[in-house]
């Protein structure tokens, strides 16, 4: 008799397919197309984007993704298009392995009056290693040319059905149709949706009576089938003249922001006659429950033998809760190497990470809670999405990949991540910064935290020159970094030698040479980290016209140009953190000259006082001074600031690149 408990199956279902919509045959109208009619300014354009989702279950579930894609190529800045790259996580065992499978790939060409197809070859499409968990299938279209369409199809397998793959109906080029069906075993698996962006997506569902055949297979290899009566339910979800994307200054991750779906898992049942369902990631409470009772999550923080002598020493010479805290975060700092690997949960066992000195952030950070924790401090556990993973706006345990840790000490809260040797307490990596963190617990009480950090970072740049009736200016500059840009500027150059610096600096700007290079306070993260150099310009920052030199004041340090240029915006503009750029700058005036003109002090402030920008420019017959100071006083402002923004910066870009003129006496 077929045993629905105990066996294992693969589920297939047994409905008849509704129609999706059909992709036409390539025509010598599509190929002669030499712009595309919505928007003549792009390189390549989707004509087509299409996508099935189905379930199996062979000793546990899977989903299987059918694409097809068709693209069409303007002119050679789209002949990228035709590099197709598609990324799979190959996991530690069969069992996680995701795969891509059955492609199928051509490229249509005109040849006169005739269309001309050439097929991929199955010798020409491979696989590379791309991390230790990563794997991505690779191939490359030939013959592309100016018109050419491309056409590709492959199936994307996967065990992973908690969190389906999201679909994005918008890219970096225009999508002229893009639909994805989703056909759900409705009796045994629920699915809650989440569609974002800010373009139309028409969305149709039905449900139809129907049936799955299963199949168990005996370790003996022998099998057993059966049909089980359930429900077929088939969404549809379609977009079509789908802009491209804009790219912007100031967005933490453009895909929170784009048209896409996404369905979480929220319940399910077994083959049982009378199998209840089960329901998932309900609420937080739910999330972060099952996270904390996970054996890589909450069981780990409680391991503690492994470095209890270390940690004990460390406690035995603090004489404070606080330095306490410090003693254990920088032994952890200084002890554990970060995989660049963002978890939420443990890749092993702790204790092995401990011994290796080296994980991912689950494994160090949790390793600093329980430490935290073994000396008596308040520390818990904080879970949250990192920029790159997106922005979670409903329960899931797929949305969140990041652990931090934090402590309260006599009132004050300290949120730490010794992911990073140059963070301090309250200061963490800038990819962390992406709105709230959840503390959880072992009870199950959890709360939100903002991650945002509320202190300034600045930079303070402090510069001197002695400029020639010929034009050449050479001086020093120095630039104090603090916060965030302390903590970016420290990561950037810990690998580069003093000439890869320079080589960097020089690279960054015009006609500037740049010699005597020393970095202060390095090490100690306490202190702003201080960067001093020399440079020498020729002419780049000051016109020679007569007998008069008008001169760039602010020379290299200029804000070049405004980094908003759209006319209209529809997301968010994320500063990340509060900050202030404050230039002081003194060039001494050649003998024989003078001032002829010198421009008006300027201050603005944004509506708010969400920002201001203050110019002052003062000068003699010895010398020019000049002070500009920008602060942008939040880290994240609604789309409805987005003009009085894009004023304000181009106020400081007109203001910036006024001349000082100087005349011969």
């Amino acid at each position: 008799m077929f045993n629905f408990k105990l066996m294992t199956f693969l589920l297939f279902m047994a409905i008849a397919a509704q129609s999706q919509t059909k992709m036409k045959d390539v025509s010598i109208s599509d190929l002669s197309q030499t712009v595309h009619p919505k928007d003549s300014t792009v390189s390549a354009a989707v004509l087509f984007d299409q996508g099935e989702l189905t379930f199996d279950y062979n000793s546990g579930w899977s989903y299987a993704l059918e694409v097809t894609n068709r693209t069409k190529i303007y002119d050679q800045d789209g002949y990228d298009q035709a590099n197709i790259e598609i990324s799979f996580y190959k996991g530690e065992s069969s069992s996680e392995r995701e795969s891509v499978s059955h492609i199928k790939a051509r490229i249509y060409n005109l040849e006169g009056d005739k269309i001309v197809e050439n097929k991929i070859r199955n010798k020409d499409i491979y696989e590379e290693e791309v991390s230790d968990v990563m794997n991505q299938v690779k191939f490359t279209f030939p013959k592309v040319q100016d018109g050419s369409i491309i056409e590709y199809s492959y199936k994307y397998t996967s065990p992973h059905i908690n969190s389906l793959p999201v679909w994005g109906f918008q890219q970096d080029i225009p999508v002229d149709f893009s639909e994805v069906t989703y056909v759900f075993p409705d009796k045994f698996l629920n699915y809650k949706p989440s569609i974002r962006g800010f373009h139309d997506v028409e969305s149709t569902d039905r449900t139809n009576p129907g049936s799955i055949r299963v199949k168990d297979t005996q370790g003996s290899g022998s099998s057993a089938r059966a049909t089980v009566d359930t429900n077929i339910k088939r969404v549809i979800h379609t977009a079509t003249d789908v802009p491209k994307i804009v790219g912007e200054s100031y967005v933490n991750n453009i895909s929170n922001y784009l048209s896409s779906v996404k369905y979480e898992l929220v319940a399910y049942r077994g083959f049982g006659l009378t199998s209840p369902r089960k329901f998932l990631n309900v609420s937080w409470e739910d999330v972060t429950k099952a996270i904390y009772d996970s054996k890589n999550f909450g069981r780990q923080i409680k391991k503690q033998k492994y470095y209890k002598k270390e940690v004990q020493k460390l406690i035995s010479k603090s004489s404070s809760e606080l330095e306490k805290m410090n003693n254990i975060f920088d032994f952890v700092k200084e002890r554990m190497e970060w995989n660049k690997s963002n978890s939420l949960f443990t890749s092993q066992k702790i204790k092995k990470s401990y011994a290796k000195g080296r994980g991912n952030t689950a494994d160090i950070n949790l390793m600093l809670t329980s430490m935290l924790q073994y000396a008596k401090l308040d520390a818990k556990p904080v879970i949250s999405s990192t920029i790159s993973h997106g922005i979670p706006y409903s329960p899931t345990i797929t949305g969140l990949n990041y652990v931090t840790t934090l402590v309260k000490i006599d009132g004050e809260k300290y949120m730490l991540d010794a992911t990073d040797k140059f963070a301090k307490p309250n200061l963490l990596p800038e990819r962390v910064l992406n709105w709230n963190g959840i503390i959880i617990t072992e009870s199950g009480i959890t709360s939100e935290i903002d991650l945002m950090s509320e202190k300034v970072s600045k930079i303070n740049t402090m510069a001197s020159a002695n400029l020639s009736a010929e034009g050449v200016v050479e001086g020093k500059v120095r630039k104090a970094y603090y916060e965030h840009y302390a903590l970016n500027f420290r990561s950037s150059v810990s690998d580069k030698s003093i000439e890869k610096q320079i080589e960097s600096i020089e690279g960054n700007y015009d006609d500037i040479k740049v010699s005597e290079l020393s970095i202060t306070n390095f090490d100690d993260i306490s202190k702003p980290v201080l960067q001093t150099y020399d440079f020498k310009t020729e002419t780049s920052y000051v016109d020679v016209i007569g007998e008069k030199l008008y001169v760039s004041p602010l020379l290299f340090l200029v804000t070049e140009e405004n980094p908003f240029k759209e006319k209209t915006r529809d997301y968010p503009i994320d500063f990340t953190y509060p900050r202030e750029s404050k230039v002081s700058l003194t060039i001494n005036i050649p003998e024989g000259f003078e001032p002829d003109y010198v421009p008006e002090k300027t201050l603005i402030a944004l509506p708010e006082e969400v920002g201001s920008f203050q110019y002052m420019a003062v000068a003699d017959d010895q010398k020019i001074q000049l002070t500009v100071t920008t602060n942008i006083n939040t880290h994240i402002l609604p789309a409805d600031f987005y003009q009085s923004l894009k004023e304000f910066f181009q106020t400081v870009v007109d203001k910036e690149n006024e001349k000082i003129v100087l005349k011969k006496v």
